[in-house]
């Protein structure tokens, strides 16, 4: 493919001065000597011809519509729109362009369809809507200078066979685009600065080389396969780009795409100042762990993708950017968006069409949403705590349903709504707290008359819990503020928070959910496996959350060699698992068979730091009877302690807190890692 390349490259050189040299012995026309404007000079010539155009200012539009003319500025040459037109309207083959400043236009130079073969080269383009708009076919862009143009500096549309070499783009929207159907371009050595796509590569864009380009404060956003794209540099480091590939790790680049692929880890990338740091598509077995990335315009995208872990990042977007985004065609399936600190202008999640999902454990500091999704169904959002500033929702939830939005905390003061739900039905919310919201709840009907359609606002099935010193079983609701009167002392309202007539919660909390020692029965994990390299796998485990419909107890590990592990994971609840008063609050029973091979098993636990890690015992229950097993504490961050203890081949493992803490929120995650 390189070989392809250069020899492109060689193809275009030689068509590029062969031509030149071709047309050497037509005439010569000087602006303004010979003619006072260029489309005088133009409107003269004959095809062949070379126009030599002084030092001035030049305002006009210019209709090139006689092929093989080279149109050359001596130097100090404005050419400016008159008005909002194109400056350079190429509308024949085989036309150079070479050394003017186009400014103004609503296009600086566009090549039609019929403008194929031509050559545009040394100029400076800058200040129109689109730079250089290209609808035709082996044309060479190389060495220009464009800036500062509102959409587009480089267009490349329905087009193919371009040469685009040794350009620098700066300041525009998207440096270049590549859209359509476009194919077999080559983007070769440019530099891109400042623009807020770097080069955008549309979903049917195929064949085209992109190839030793630099990227500053910008990137690429891919969104098809079938590209070359290699030895390309984001802001010093390699852009990282994947397609059709299998059991890969990424720890390293300035930025991550991944196309069509399975099996992929991206871990302890620290990325800033770039379009997107991990951008995803059609990718099943996806981990995306433990990564920093700051200023993107999407912290990550993630389209069409399955079986997907997004844990413990930390993003902090740019103006106007969104932090973890799942958007376009099918969506996300089985996804885990866990323990993650996301601080954004607009939205901290934003999923679109997305099923069996879980948004828990993350901390969403946003000025516009914390968490949208839409679309959706049979997805799991449970404690998040969202931290909103001054616009729209902390929660909003569209044209959704099946969904359970459970223990979340939302903060903030001048929302429209805590939680908004439009033109959304049969979701169950409870033991969410909102604080200091313009309003706390609203329910919207855009597209649906809403008559008869209703959510759940309580729990499912009455919950024992602590309130006032006492223990009480019930229906527990939701924290609205200072809603109602509790006269009898049960922590819940006498009377109901009427969101609309068909919305009720009968069972308003009237303090903030955490007061209530309650522990969210999560029924099963959810996890899935990616095998990271030969010789060890890595499980990663969500947090408690409600999960039963997702049906998850056994898991299948199916290693590189062939050896199979089955880890059956399920949530317990035993009162005296030790034969004494402990009380097993938060566990995990993790069984291990069919394991001959195995060399080593161990477990991360992530434990909230409201707990004493020092009142924590991790306990294996075998065939045998009980062992004790020690636990290291081998990091900890601003929130958890992360705990690691090893493990025999089999048998069952409990975690112990004693005394019971009066916050139930224990896990946030646990990585199992099997040595074979």
């Amino acid at each position: 493919m390189r070989i392809g390349v250069l020899m492109v490259v060689a193809l275009f050189v030689f068509m590029a001065l062969g031509y030149i040299g071709m047309v050497a012995h037509a005439k010569t026309i000087y602006v303004p000597n010979d003619y006072g404007s260029i489309q005088e000079a133009i409107n003269a010539a004959e095809p062949g011809d070379t126009i030599v155009v002084r030092a001035g200012v030049y305002v006009e539009s210019v209709v090139v519509n006689k092929s093989g003319l080279v149109i050359i500025s001596e130097g100090g040459v404005v050419v400016r729109s008159s008005g909002a037109d194109t400056v350079f309207n190429v509308m024949a083959s085989n036309v150079s362009i070479v050394g003017f400043t186009i400014v103004g236009g609503w296009d600086g130079i566009w090549l039609h369809p019929q403008a194929d073969r031509c050559v545009i080269v040394n100029n400076t383009v800058v200040g129109n809507y689109h730079g250089v708009v290209v609808q035709s076919s082996y044309n060479v862009i190389r060495g220009n200078t464009i800036s500062n143009n509102v959409f587009m500096g480089i267009d490349i549309v329905g087009s193919r066979g371009n040469l685009v070499v040794g350009n620098r783009l700066v300041n525009n929207s998207d440096g270049i685009s590549i859209l359509s159907d476009s194919i077999n371009n080559t983007i070769l050595g440019n530099e891109f600065v400042n623009n807020t796509y770097g080069l955008f590569l549309g979903s049917y864009a195929r064949g085209n080389a992109i190839v030793n380009n630099s990227f500053t404060n910008d990137g690429l956003a891919a969104l098809g396969p079938g590209n070359y794209i290699r030895g390309n540099v984001v802001n010093g480091k390699p852009l990282i780009y994947l397609e059709g590939v299998a059991n890969v790790v990424v720890h390293y680049g300035g930025q991550v795409i991944i196309i069509n692929s399975r099996n992929v880890a991206v871990t302890g990338l620290n990325v800033s100042n770039v379009v997107v740091g991990v951008l995803a598509i059609n990718v099943t077995g996806l981990r995306v762990m433990n990564n920093t990335i700051v200023n993107a315009r999407y912290g990550m995208e993630l389209i069409n993708s399955s079986y997907v872990t997004v844990a413990n990042n930390r993003i902090i977007a740019g103006s106007l950017r969104k932090g973890i985004v799942g958007v376009d065609g099918a969506g996300l399936s089985h996804c885990s968006i866990i323990g993650n600190d996301v601080r954004s202008y607009e939205s901290g999640v934003y999923l679109d069409w997305v099923n069996k999902c879980v948004i828990g454990y993350n901390r969403l500091v946003s000025d516009g949403n914390g968490i949208e999704v839409y679309d959706s169904r049979d997805n799991v959002i449970i404690a998040n705590e969202v931290l909103n500033s001054s616009l729209f929702y902390g929660i909003a939830i569209g044209e959704s349903t099946l969904n359970t939005v459970v223990y979340n905390k939302v903060v903030g003061t001048e929302y429209v709504c805590g939680i908004e739900l439009l033109d959304s039905y049969n979701n169950t919310l409870y033991l969410n707290s909102i604080i200091g919201t313009e309003q706390s709840v609203c329910v919207d009907w855009l597209y649906l008359s809403g008559e008869g359609l209703t959510n759940t606002w309580h729990s499912p099935n009455e919950i024992e819990y602590v309130y006032g010193g006492k223990v009480h079983t019930g229906f527990l609701g939701n924290y609205w503020g200072d809603h109602g009167v509790d006269k009898d002392g049960d922590g819940v309202a006498d009377s109901p928070y009427v969101v609309d007539e068909n919305n009720v919660d009968y069972y308003p909390l009237v303090a903030p959910a955490w007061y209530y020692g309650v522990m969210v029965e999560p029924g099963t994990y959810y996890t899935e496996t990616a095998v990271l390299k030969a010789n060890e796998m890595h499980v990663f485990i969500t947090p408690p959350s409600v999960l039963k419909q997702f049906g998850v107890s056994s898991i299948k590990v199916t290693a590189v060699n062939d050896m199979q592990v089955n880890i059956i994971l399920e949530r317990v609840r035993e009162d005296n698992v030790l034969g004494n008063a402990d009380f097993v609050l938060s566990s995990v029973k993790i069984t291990i068979i069919n394991s001959s091979n195995i060399a080593d098993i161990s477990v991360v636990f992530a434990i909230s730091k409201l707990i004493n890690p020092a009142s924590i015992v991790i306990v294996m229950r075998t065939s045998n009877g009980i062992s004790y097993l020690t636990h290291t504490m081998i990091y900890q961050d601003s929130n958890y302690y992360y705990l690691e203890t090893h493990l025999p081949s089999s048998g069952f493992v409990y975690v112990i807190i004693k005394p019971i803490p009066k916050f139930h929120m224990t896990f946030r995650h646990m990585r199992i890692t099997v040595i074979i």
